[in-house]
């Protein structure tokens, strides 16, 4: 639990912001290291110290000493050259998800980056996902009926405090190093134009099973390209899935249109046409 204070977070809700953000939803079950009164946050440094962010990545008020402590040891270790440690949120909507939803979490568990919180959203599972969720130490996860994915995905993101949101399918899996490598591109990428990113992408595999006749056999398929506004206006040639949104992205344009049933994702990511600023990790 790197990074965790019992303080709350500042939630900013300005009246031009496209959707709000809650620390609480408002039904369904609910659980989480939230609920227990733990939180995460991004953090700044000014001067020599670094400073507790609120929702809108400002600086708020001065890290504890042992979160003061922490941040530094991790930045030595593994040569952090940034100063900002910018909280990502990872949101995964579910249902009847048993069979992959341990991986998945435990995937996001995994990465080498260590400022990340875990947001579950569940469409009221039928099978063993809550029992796994209540063992689990995500951050925050509800469960209660939604109107399909991007119902779901919405509440994640109303619910998530990080500067950078990704969505991570519940019988997805995300590789070890992923956060840590977009986040150095980003912010380098950044440090250089002087301009934010709104978007950053990378490759995916594709992995299922496929009988064969008699034979079931393994087929991969690695998928995503960087995103090139001419290409994209005609198709949806990124991959979607783990890539990063910042948080700003949904303040300016919105959450994602659940009249879509599977295109919500390639909508959301057309609406700033050629303004879209993006960044391309080549690599899964």
């Amino acid at each position: 639990m790197a990074f965790v204070t019992k303080i709350k977070p500042k939630v900013i809700n300005n009246p031009e912001y496209k959707f709000e953000t809650y620390l609480f939803w408002k039904s369904g079950k609910q659980g989480g290291m939230r609920k227990k009164g733990f939180f995460k946050h991004s953090y700044i440094k000014e001067g020599e110290k670094w400073f507790i962010c609120d929702t809108d990545s400002q600086k708020s008020r001065p890290a504890p000493p042992k979160i003061q402590f922490e941040i530094e040891n991790y930045i030595k270790e593994n040569n952090w050259g940034f100063e900002r440690l910018p909280l990502v949120s990872c949101v995964m909507a579910s249902k009847n998800s048993e069979e992959g939803i341990k991986k998945a979490i435990e995937s996001v568990k995994k990465q080498t980056y260590p400022n990340i919180e875990i947001i579950v959203v569940d469409g009221e599972s039928e099978d063993k996902t809550i029992e796994i969720l209540e063992s689990s130490d995500v951050d925050y996860w509800i469960s209660e009926k939604d109107n399909g994915i991007y119902d779901a995905l919405n509440k994640g993101v109303m619910l998530s405090c990080g500067e950078w949101i990704f969505f991570l399918g519940s019988d997805d899996f995300i590789l070890p190093y992923a956060i840590e490598k977009y986040l150095r591109l980003i912010l380098e990428k950044e440090k250089i134009t002087n301009q934010k990113i709104d978007f950053a992408c990378s490759k995916m595999m594709i992995v299922w099973e496929a009988k064969i006749w008699k034979f079931k056999d393994k087929i991969e398929e690695i998928y995503g390209k960087e995103w090139k506004w001419e290409e994209f206006k005609r198709y949806m040639t990124v991959a979607h899935p783990g890539s990063l949104h910042r948080r700003d992205l949904f303040k300016e344009i919105g959450l994602f249109d659940t009249n879509y049933k599977i295109a919500g994702d390639y909508e959301l990511l057309l609406r700033k046409k050629s303004e879209l600023r993006t960044a391309f990790l080549d690599d899964i």
